[in-house]
């Protein structure tokens, strides 16, 4: 199950494997509706998973998998599935944003399987139309059976199979969150760059003084789990003024965000009270 949400392929074909993103989110492919027991398969690659019993299934028995987008735009979906002669043959995909979400079709995911792999094959159909998949925590996507018809005409049987395989999620790495507090007399020394985006994505973080000579200050490393760093960095040579601070990412994949960039204003003057 490849449900990797980067650009670059860094993707796993074997649907048993059950690979999700990011590391922590580990679910794996399900059924709805009282199929029987997944098992797994040849496939159009190495394994796929399948189920029979999807009888009178017709608007309730259904795959079920779930992903995260977080720090990721632009999510597609490619997916590839197959039913036997008395198996389903018409499914529709449909999408949800976190577990109290509310099921919403997928624009162009009707499907007329057959029993082969291309007929019902999806390829890079867009989640981002409305950006509702955009830069989520929970994503869950089913393949909804859509009548009781079968792949040879007639009403699908107890004993009729359905397959999925090669499912695929890809996404566009964001530009990072960045903040960071004014500096003054208090933090005049370091102060932390405050860096959100794609979970375990690499980080480049600096602050620096305005013009092309200006003194910079750099520093990268790596978001959590969370999506979240703080890069502490030296800013003691810096003059006062306005100060530039930014950041971007390069996510496991290897695809680069594009940089950040805010204005931070540095003024270590006390403040003169006369009375």
């Amino acid at each position: 199950l490849a449900t990797d949400v980067a650009s670059g392929e860094r993707v796993a074909t074997d649907i048993r494997s059950g690979t999700i993103y990011p590391p922590g989110l580990s679910h794996s492919i399900s059924t709805a509706g009282g199929t029987s027991a997944i098992d797994y398969t040849s496939a159009s690659s190495t394994k796929s998973a399948h189920a029979t019993g999807w009888d009178s299934g017709s608007g309730s028995k259904y795959w079920q998998v779930e992903f995260s987008t977080e720090g990721y735009k632009d999510i597609t979906l490619s997916s590839k599935q197959r039913s036997s002669s008395t198996g389903p043959k018409d499914f529709r995909v449909q999408y949800k944003v976190g577990s109290g979400g509310t099921w919403a079709y997928v624009n162009g995911t009707s499907l007329d399987l057959a029993d082969d792999w291309t007929t019902g094959a999806l390829s890079n159909k867009s989640l981002s139309s409305t950006g509702l998949a955009n830069n989520k925590t929970s994503i869950s996507l089913r393949w909804l059976m859509d009548t009781n018809t079968s792949v040879g005409g007639g009403t699908v049987t107890s004993v009729g199979a359905s397959n999925i395989d090669d499912i695929v999620v890809k996404g566009v790495v964001a530009k990072p969150g960045v903040s960071v507090y004014p500096i003054n007399d208090t933090n005049k020394t370091t102060v932390s760059v405050n860096i959100t985006g794609a979970p375990l994505a690499d980080y480049e973080a600096w602050i620096s003084e305005q013009g092309a000579s200006g003194s910079k200050k750099s520093a990268s490393g790596s978001l959590d789990n969370a999506g979240k760093a703080a890069a502490t960095l030296d800013v003691s040579t810096l003059n006062d003024g306005d100060v530039i601070a930014g950041a971007k990412l390069t996510d496991t994949a290897g695809n680069d965000s594009g940089q950040t960039v805010i204005i931070v204003k540095k003024d270590t003057v006390k403040p003169v009270i006369t009375l």
